[in-house]
């Protein structure tokens, strides 16, 4: 699995897949975001909804950064 990338808003580095299960709308599937939670200390970013969580780590780590990576 790929390593989730600090957070290119805010730097915060540990950002975490969040998975919503199935309900009406999603029927039999489990959702997946990556999200920057300000519960955490985090910005509060996140991806859309993705079908896969490696499909969610993926697109939050193409984002552009706007801090350097160390």
């Amino acid at each position: 699995m790929e390593v989730i990338k600090s957070c290119p808003f805010c730097a915060f580095p540990y950002p975490k897949v969040v998975v919503l299960p199935p309900d009406d709308v999603s029927r039999f599937r489990l959702k997946y975001m990556v999200v920057c939670d300000y519960r955490d200390g985090g910005c509060g970013a996140a991806t859309g909804w993705c079908d896969t969580s490696q499909e969610a780590i993926e697109s939050w780590n193409q984002r552009k950064r706007k801090y350097k990576e160390e």
